[in-house]
């Protein structure tokens, strides 16, 4: 977890800037939609990155990553529209 620490606070880096970026354009619902798709995007560039860096990049782990980027902005665009 300590070498990886790094890693996922830039993770947590986006999260909290997806975060904000709700809260603050509460309002604007186009917006939000692309902060879903971009958030994904991020989420599955940087596991495609970690897993780049530490040598144990195979397609099963991009199908995952990509999986879950999916699911969570199904969920999340079905509670916006």
């Amino acid at each position: 977890m300590r070498r990886h620490f790094s890693h996922y606070l830039v993770l947590l880096g986006i999260l909290i800037i997806v975060i904000a970026g709700f809260k603050l354009f509460s309002f604007d619902r186009p917006f939000q939609i692309a902060l879903v798709v971009a958030s994904s995007l991020a989420y599955i560039s940087w596991g495609i990155v970690h897993h780049w860096i530490h040598s144990d990049l195979y397609w099963e782990v991009v199908i995952e990553y990509t999986a879950i980027a999916l699911l969570g902005s199904a969920l999340i665009l079905s509670l916006l529209l």
